[in-house]
């Protein structure tokens, strides 16, 4: 745990330093109930990159499994830099979204950090909701 000044009442607050991985959406009731779109950020393990002529099968078998579990993988690209590959997807609920990134994981050839994305219209209606 740790501490900080919260900005409104100046007092201490204490916050949790853990990271967290935990898919996080859930349409409200009343709301039009569209799917989250996450974008997950891969790193090759030292496995993967020894085995990275198999890399696009194990991709698309990847899309197979996600899109049985309801899943659009709306994109894949193959990246330069600091990721290997970037995917970019439609993901209907917290538990398929875990349940894929536990069996990607699970292969041991890539790492990931999965982040939620919001359109334009989703954040305006966010910023909107600030005090």
């Amino acid at each position: 745990m740790a501490c900080a000044e919260n900005p409104r009442t100046g007092k201490a607050t204490a916050f949790s330093l853990r990271p967290t991985w935990r898919l996080t959406h859930r349409p409200q009731k009343g709301t039009d109930n569209k799917v989250a779109k996450y974008v997950t950020l891969y790193r090759w393990t030292d496995e993967g990159i020894r085995n990275v002529k198999g890399s696009p099968t194990r991709v698309k078998a990847g899309i197979q499994k996600a899109e049985a579990m309801g899943i659009k993988v709306l994109g894949t690209y193959y990246m330069h830099g600091e990721y290997d590959f970037v995917i970019i997807a439609d993901v209907p609920d917290d538990k398929a979204g875990t349940a894929l990134a536990l069996a990607q994981a699970a292969q041991g050839t890539a790492r990931s950090t999965t982040m939620r994305a919001y359109d334009l219209a989703e954040f305006e209606a966010i910023v909107k909701m600030m005090p």
